[in-house]
């Protein structure tokens, strides 16, 4: 993601789309602060961790089948729900007292940065390659007339480098860069209809445009690409998930911690970071820093 980017703020033709995307991408997070980051992000890790998904995963879970997906995904809208009703409350507790709001990188070259990041977040990739191979950790099918869609899993770095790769299409052609958990907000407010508007009009608000639908044209994207993988390698419906009761809360604490941190592991992961914010390094610092620990509280504890 980074070097996409760099690329797209080095070419005069794709500067332009850069920078526009970059000033939405920091005006947005004019509302967020350390609170909200660290709050938000230590949710979202507990919640990823208990529900084994995050929030664009779990179209990919759906796609394949994957058992008790589906209650994550019902959590997940809870948590919407939730953070809408409550937004206002959760707002003053997380007032930022940090902001960041204006892009840094308009007078400063962006690349500069990024490009060393880039080569030193490679090399540790290689490094962890030869030390521990992906493959010693994930069972795949081998054999010379396996096909690619027939293989169980593909290389991380590979699948990486995919993921980072769509924010060139998606900044290009849509304007908008790589996030999945505000589509919560708009399939939610579909469903607010009638008196059930007074429920939380921030939600409402996501209901129509093209700014709120294209992300819940993205995920269900995610979703059928799923079950097109699944469906080739022979995984559909193979996963294990996890138990109902663990799936739904899990989902609900996951997109609550979003909704609070203003973007989830697509968001304030891929894009956040790749555009260097420090709001989006609190947030997935967090994030990962709690699921770490609720991981091992859950191993444990007999719960994983």
């Amino acid at each position: 993601g980074m070097f996409v980017l760099s690329m797209m703020a080095m070419l005069p033709v794709t500067r332009p789309y850069f920078v526009k995307v970059c000033n939405g991408f920091f005006s947005k997070l004019g509302a967020s602060g350390v609170i909200s980051s660290v709050l938000g992000g230590t949710l979202h890790g507990v919640g990823m961790t208990i529900a084994a998904s995050c929030p664009v995963t779990v179209f990919s879970q759906v796609g394949a089948m994957v058992p008790n997906a589906g209650y994550v995904f019902l959590g997940c809208l809870a948590g919407t729900l939730l953070y809408g009703i409550f937004k206002p409350a959760i707002d003053a507790v997380t007032k930022p007292s940090v902001p960041e709001s204006s892009n840094p990188w308009i007078e400063s070259p962006y690349f500069v940065m990024a490009l060393p990041l880039v080569a030193m977040f490679g090399i540790l990739v290689c490094a962890f390659e030869i030390l521990i191979p992906w493959t010693s950790e994930v069972k795949v099918t081998t054999g010379g007339d396996i096909g690619v869609m027939s293989q169980k899993a593909w290389p991380p770095y590979m699948s990486g480098i995919l993921i980072g790769s769509l924010q060139l299409p998606l900044i290009i052609l849509l304007g908008y860069p790589l996030g999945g958990s505000s589509s919560f907000l708009t399939m939610l407010s579909v469903l607010l209809v009638g008196p059930l508007k007074n429920v939380s009009s921030f939600i409402c608000g996501f209901k129509t445009g093209f700014k709120s639908w294209w992300q819940v044209w993205y995920v269900c994207g995610a979703m059928l690409g799923a079950y097109i993988s699944a469906s080739a390698s022979g995984t559909l419906h193979t996963t294990q998930g996890v138990p109902a009761v663990q799936a739904f809360t899990g989902g609900l604490i996951m997109l609550l911690g979003a909704r609070i941190a203003g973007g989830c592991t697509s968001g304030q992961g891929f894009t956040g970071l790749s555009f260097l914010s420090i709001v989006s390094l609190l947030v997935i610092g967090s994030s990962f820093i709690a699921g770490i620990v609720t991981a091992h509280l859950m191993k444990y504890t007999g719960t994983l």
